[in-house]
């Protein structure tokens, strides 16, 4: 087992980096020379689409840093005793680095897909989602952010979700509510 804390200095340098990154971005989008041209390079609503990308990895970044404070407070508590318990005492390696990037980009991911399911079902109820104001863009964002905060709950209601919408193999055909 690796008893070196270095990669808490990785991963501590890459949360950084990735909330300087996601903050400039964010502030880049919303310029308004950068956010015309990228509105007109692939239009309004993906422009959107791409700003509420990096609304969600902030809030990954958000939740991972409070993981990594927690994982260090539980090795340091841990070590502290007499005789640490392995099964606890765990430091991350370069593994657990490549780990939090990749939840910071499926994080982004998600949050795109939980604000087109957000629009989905305001279409379900009539409301005209075709034009996005302020309003509605800033639920649109806090709602990706709120994915990325909340990725692990997030990925549990969508298997709720599409356990009710798709039958199992060897079930019956029909939709439960």
């Amino acid at each position: 087992m690796d008893t070196n804390p270095r990669y808490y200095r990785h991963i501590a340098a890459f949360l950084f980096l990735a909330f300087c990154l996601n903050a400039g971005a964010l502030v880049a989008l919303n310029v308004t020379r950068v956010a015309l041209g990228l509105t007109g390079l692939v239009g309004l609503k993906k422009a959107f689409l791409i700003q509420l990308f990096f609304w969600a990895e902030m809030g990954a970044v958000v939740s991972s840093s409070k993981y990594l404070v927690h994982d260090i407070e539980t090795n340091r508590a841990e070590q502290a005793k007499p005789r640490p318990d392995t099964t606890v005492l765990r430091y991350p390696t370069a593994l657990d680095v490549l780990i939090y990037a990749q939840r910071m980009f499926v994080s982004g991911v998600l949050g795109v897909i939980g604000a087109i399911l957000f629009l989905a079902g305001l279409g379900h109820f009539d409301v005209q989602a075709d034009v996005l104001i302020a309003r509605h863009q800033c639920v649109l964002a806090v709602l990706a952010f709120l994915v990325g905060l909340f990725q692990g709950y997030f990925l549990a209601f969508l298997n709720s979700l599409f356990g009710r919408l798709l039958p199992a193999p060897g079930s019956p055909d029909k939709i439960t509510t």
